[in-house]
């Protein structure tokens, strides 16, 4: 069965006047390119005759040559292009209607969010367009659709370039927080003091590798560390590759109620307490990856939530030794970029 849905016309997210007004900003004010060259790009302005000015204007900047009405004209002459942007009757229309460039960042922003807007629907009709076409793998399609949408969320977020005053004032504020705190760490505590004496407790948007031989604790550390986050209020979201989920509760019913793990194991001692206890924790589990399909599903949960996760590394079968070496270190450069604009502090375990 098919079904097809009709709506009315609906017109394009933009903002004429706005993109007007950071144009004619430029013309009247040569500095005022500063405030949004890392904001903004040609194609976030939607008239085509507006985009043909600042890109323009961005050019000039890249040569480091004075921006007026004047020197617009001479690039888009030299381009062939000032007939198409309205020639020099628009430029000298935009320039008079802006008074004043100091509301230029404001008007920016429209124009960026106008941008993203319109991106959106395009997402949204490659993603209608994809179901249409009745996909046989829907994981693949899902992950697909997912990818489209956080990456207009990512490109969002994407930290623009700051003058080094405003990282001084934040560097100044945290500086003076820690010396009225000092026996505080500023991140988020693992629940060991020697480890948080060095560490400061983990602080997000970092990645932080636990690497060793075999068989000496790094999973009992690394779940350790999740217990003591969770009991403080931070989300843990763990994904094994070693351990199953019933597994990895054992050992967590084994850390809070300080009992024999062979003990609880065997059923020599139950611990209801125990089990209580972890009930209330905001502990999620996934023991569902591969080494290879695993990018795909931490992608997904993590989108979902925004925990400190701890993770661990599953053994390698025998001669996929490079491919799954591949595999993780893809897996962990991502969760590195994700985790810079995401309060998320990723830690794994090697070896």
């Amino acid at each position: 069965m098919t079904l097809e849905v009709r709506g009315a016309e609906r017109q394009v997210p933009f903002d004429d006047r706005s993109e007007q007004q950071v144009l004619g900003s430029l013309l009247i004010d040569r500095d005022a390119i500063f405030k949004v060259a890392d904001l903004l790009r040609a194609d976030d302005f939607y008239i085509p005759r507006n985009r043909l000015i600042y890109d323009a204007a961005r050019a000039l900047l890249e040569r480091r040559e004075r921006i007026d009405p004047l020197t617009i004209q001479v690039e888009l002459a030299r381009r062939e292009e000032l007939d198409r942007a309205g020639g020099v009757a628009y430029l000298r229309a935009i320039t008079e209607t802006v008074p004043t460039a100091v509301e230029i960042e404001r008007h920016a922003h429209v124009v960026r969010d106008r941008a993203i807007l319109r991106r959106l629907l395009g997402a949204a009709t490659a993603i209608a367009a994809d179901a249409y076409d009745e996909p046989t793998d829907i994981p693949l399609a899902l992950d697909r659709a997912e990818q489209r949408l956080f990456a207009l969320r990512d490109e969002s977020l994407n930290a623009q370039l700051r003058h080094i005053t405003a990282a001084l004032q934040t560097n100044y504020e945290h500086l003076t927080d820690r010396m009225e705190r000092p026996f505080e760490v500023s991140g988020i505590p693992s629940g060991f003091r020697e480890i948080d004496y060095y560490t400061e407790g983990f602080t997000t948007g970092d990645l932080i590798v636990v690497a060793s031989r075999p068989s000496v604790g790094k999973t009992s550390l690394a779940l350790a560390m999740a217990f003591e986050m969770a009991k403080r209020g931070h989300p843990a979201l763990l994904f094994s590759l070693e351990m199953d989920a019933k597994q990895i509760v054992s050992r967590f019913l084994a850390l809070n109620s300080r009992m024999d793990l062979l003990a609880l194991r065997t059923g020599n001692i139950i611990d209801t307490e125990a089990a209580e206890a972890l009930r209330g924790l905001p502990i999620l589990i996934d023991d569902t990856g591969t080494p290879l399909d695993h990018s795909r599903e931490d992608r997904g949960h993590h989108r979902r939530l925004h925990p400190a996760h701890p993770h661990r590394r599953g053994r390698r079968e025998p001669g996929a030794g490079d491919r799954d070496d591949h595999a993780q270190s893809q897996v962990a450069r991502a969760r590195a970029r994700r985790g810079r604009h995401r309060p998320v502090a990723a830690l794994a375990c090697r070896g």
